[in-house]
């Protein structure tokens, strides 16, 4: 007689099925204790599962995500009060004016946050700041003449948000 190699039958176990529950178990304490120790840094749950999702429950990452996202608002923020500061600086006395720009201009941020905006586009930009400080000191006089320079003056300035 030969021997043949014994072959091992496939059956379906319930091994492998509990071994997954207990794993998907598991998975899902964890992603509830990586919830819990980013959510006690402060940031809404919501927010925190949507981004520690987007990292593949990776904490670091998400917690990257979130800070990315909490950089450029305060980003935001900050381009929005040189704007403004330049813009009401701009209409006042000349000597003043230009000792406001060099104050501006020795502030790292400002500065970098300003030369940004003009990247390349001085004359436009000015303008645009010109043109948003002249009709804002308007007190409703003529306001389609108006409303049509601060329309052209924003799309000028699109990379920059609108001061509220």
């Amino acid at each position: 007689m030969s021997k043949a190699p014994k072959v091992q039958s496939i059956t379906p176990s319930a091994k492998p099925a509990a071994e997954a529950k207990e794993g998907a178990a598991v998975d899902v304490g964890e992603t509830e204790r990586r919830v819990k120790v980013i959510t006690a840094m402060g940031y809404p749950e919501a927010l925190v599962r949507v981004r520690l999702s987007e990292a593949g429950n990776n904490v670091e990452r998400a917690v990257n995500l979130l800070l990315d996202e909490r950089t450029g608002a305060h980003d935001q923020r900050r381009k929005r009060r040189c704007i403004k500061k330049l813009r009401n600086g701009l209409l006042g006395d000349p000597y003043a004016t230009h000792n406001e720009i060099e104050r501006m201009m020795k502030d790292r941020r400002c500065a970098q946050t300003l030369t940004e905006m003009v990247n390349g586009r001085s004359l436009e930009l000015m303008q645009g700041l010109l043109d948003l400080s002249s009709s804002s000191d308007e007190d409703g006089e003529d306001q389609e003449s108006s409303s049509s320079s601060s329309g052209s003056s924003s799309t000028l300035m699109e990379g920059s948000p609108s001061s509220n």
